[in-house]
């Protein structure tokens, strides 16, 4: 199954697209993550949703797999480069 999703994801992050490793690394800094569901958030605790490098599989955690949260993020990132840059 992972090695099925790796290939419908070309060896890429669902994300950010970074390439992931061709073997899973032993330390927790390059693992491969396999994003699953979690009962409280999504009801189904052993679906796999897809492969994440570390960074993206942290960002949805923090964000407890609540989109509004991410879309608020990026909307305050947004507003603060257009900031920088003007």
């Amino acid at each position: 199954m992972i090695e099925a999703m790796r290939f419908r994801q070309r060896d890429r992050c669902a994300i950010c697209l970074a390439q992931l490793p061709l073997v899973p690394a032993v330390d927790h800094d390059h693992r491969l993550a396999v994003l699953h569901g979690h009962r409280e958030t999504t009801g189904c605790p052993r679906c796999v949703r897809g492969l994440l490098c570390p960074q993206c599989n942290l960002i949805l955690g923090y964000a407890a797999d609540r989109p509004e949260i991410l879309d608020r993020a990026a909307a305050y990132l947004r507003a603060w480069l257009a900031k920088k840059t003007a």
